[in-house]
């Protein structure tokens, strides 16, 4: 790096060139200062700075660094790479933080899971999407996740790529659904490529099912009330649809396919559009042995081959023993409860029962007959008055 007596401050490379330069070609430059907040300043010969570094932000906010309106964080194309990556966060002229957050006000406040003073931080759009707060252990200078905006790396829009589905196996990882492969193994940000040609004839396509899974977004309409016939039948008409999700009357014709996850708890269904003449065994299920995420260190290692695989229904198997196990204890809590109604009815009502530690319950009735309408109180505690009672057999006692 250097600072030229024109004001110019530049970097070159090994040959000579210059690969950057500050754009400050101005005499009245005095002296360059790296200060303790990690900004890298010009000053003139009165301290008054011509040009510094926070106003030019990569992928990371150092404390006292603003973001604001013209500036954008842009993140790398992986970890250890300079490279420009694929997510931008900015704001818009709607006042609205893209791709994290909508601003209902001028200030919004993170809270970091170590807040407080005396803490090195740093804010950084990592190569994922995901906006996260580093805190620096001074003790073994390694950068440690006390806060991000998405704790589940599959909620980051478009983490894996165009027809990608981020899956949980329990971590997570990219997959690319059938009649699709991987783009670029070493990028997933790519996304998946069709194996197939498409086509717009009606006849020659055909849905294959991907349960637990959505592909957020880029809905081409919205149909409530109809059925699931009804919600294929528009998505087959539709050259530009690729897929449609389906659950419980709510149909959603799908153009782009992208932001796609899985997760077991997630109720609806893609119907993925595909030739019939792409083969596919239904039903298709993930493989759940690859690479995943390593959300640790903040490095999220989303990359794998195809990971689904045709055929198998070890999965659906799963799914029928659970369901009947939840069948079996359903039906022994119902028995249990007509079991205690019929045997309640068959107690005696009046007096008092015997309980099986030998307790007596009294009705109403005979506790007034015991107090004598409740005449004469005894005491007041946090439960209520306490009122003196005499029983059948002349026994004093206490009635709450």
């Amino acid at each position: 790096m250097w600072l030229h007596q024109d004001g110019a401050m530049v970097i070159n490379d090994a040959d000579g060139s210059t690969i950057w330069s500050a754009n400050t070609s101005t005499p009245e430059v005095d002296r360059a200062e790296l200060l303790n907040s990690g900004n890298l300043v010009l000053k003139n010969s009165n301290g008054r700075i011509l040009w510094q570094s926070f106003d030019f932000p990569t992928d990371t906010l150092l404390p006292q660094q603003l973001i604001t309106k013209g500036k954008r964080l842009l993140s790398s194309i992986g970890p250890g790479g300079f490279s420009s990556g694929y997510f931008i966060l900015y704001f818009d002229s709607d006042n609205v933080l893209r791709m994290m957050v909508v601003l209902v006000q001028r200030q919004i406040q993170f809270l970091a899971s170590d807040m407080g003073l005396g803490v090195t931080r740093r804010l950084t759009l990592d190569f994922d999407g995901n906006l996260r707060l580093y805190s620096l252990n001074e003790s073994t200078g390694l950068w440690g996740i006390s806060w991000e905006a998405f704790a589940q790396e599959c909620n980051v829009h478009g983490v894996c790529g165009r027809y990608g589905v981020c899956v949980y196996t329990p971590k997570p990882m990219c997959s690319c659904p059938p009649g699709y492969e991987v783009s670029d193994p070493a990028d997933w940000n790519k996304g998946c490529k069709p194996k197939f040609k498409t086509s717009c004839d009606s006849q020659q396509v055909r849905f294959v099912e991907l349960p637990y899974t959505d592909y957020y977004g880029f809905d081409l309409n919205y149909t409530q009330g109809i059925s699931l016939e009804e919600c294929r039948k528009i998505c087959l008409k539709d050259c530009s649809c690729g897929a449609f999700q389906y659950r419980v009357g709510f149909c959603y014709a799908k153009g782009e396919l992208f932001n796609g996850r899985r997760t077991p708890s997630f109720p609806g269904t893609i119907y993925l559009k595909l030739p019939k003449s792409q083969e596919v065994q239904e039903p298709s299920k993930f493989n759940e042995s690859e690479p995943v995420c390593n959300s640790s260190q903040g490095e999220v290692v989303i990359g794998s081959s195809e990971t689904f695989t045709n055929g198998g229904s070890n999965e659906y198997t799963h799914f029928f023993w659970f369901a009947l196990g939840v069948g079996v204890v359903e039906i022994l809590f119902i028995v249990t409860g007509w079991w205690y109604l019929f045997k309640k009815q068959g107690m005696p009502k009046e007096g008092y029962q015997a309980i099986t530690d030998q307790f007596r319950r009294f009705s109403y009735a005979e506790l007034k007959k015991a107090t004598n309408n409740f005449k004469e109180e005894l005491g007041k505690g946090a439960s209520g008055a306490v009122y003196k009672g005499v029983l059948n057999d002349n026994r004093a006692v206490g009635v709450k």
